[in-house]
């Protein structure tokens, strides 16, 4: 039996690559009465919402691999829910009324999260296409590296295609690098 105040949501992440549409996909579910109580690694994948009052909360995503000593003290100080963690990226949240809170204080600040993001996928953009290259390599290189052709097509592609995601989620990552 199906519970209706409990909804598996999967690959959010990846749905909303950027940070800002994932923030309102999330502002959006919590209007709606949908709301997550702890945001973990796995989150990444597979979120659960969980049937509550609307509430109007400003979430943000805030990418941060090396968080400085008073990073978590900062947010909190200005009246921020530390939501949960997703590999570096921070989740905050925090309920208000009236105008929607900023969580960066100007463009500059935002162009700069949002360009580390872009660095990241481009970091993990050339790490798919150096995969395919050395697949290729190995394949010519050592005569008898690849017993048939399957061996050799199904890493290529499965490397193409994460190439072919991360090429779209940059893409939509540039043109909302500031917002």
């Amino acid at each position: 039996m199906k519970n209706k105040n409990v909804k598996a949501v999967w690959w959010t992440p990846y749905k909303y690559a950027a940070p800002s549409d994932w923030e309102r996909y999330m502002e959006d579910m919590a209007a709606q009465g949908w709301n997550v109580d702890k945001i973990k690694q796995r989150s990444s994948f597979r979120m659960v919402f969980h049937k509550t009052e609307p509430k109007q909360y400003r979430y943000v995503m805030d990418l941060n691999a090396f968080p400085k000593k008073d990073y978590m003290a900062t947010y909190e100080a200005f009246g921020w829910e530390f939501v949960g963690k997703m590999a570096s990226e921070y989740i905050w949240r925090r309920e208000y009324t009236g105008e929607r809170p900023e969580a960066f204080t100007d463009t500059a600040s935002l162009e700069k999260r949002n360009m580390n993001v872009i660095n990241v996928l481009r970091i993990l953009l050339v790490v798919m296409l150096a995969g395919i290259a050395a697949v290729v390599i190995a394949r010519f290189a050592v005569p008898d590296s690849f017993t048939d052709w399957v061996d050799f097509v199904i890493p290529v592609a499965i490397f193409a295609v994460m190439a072919a995601a991360l090429g779209v989620f940059l893409r939509k990552m540039y043109r909302k690098r500031t917002e």
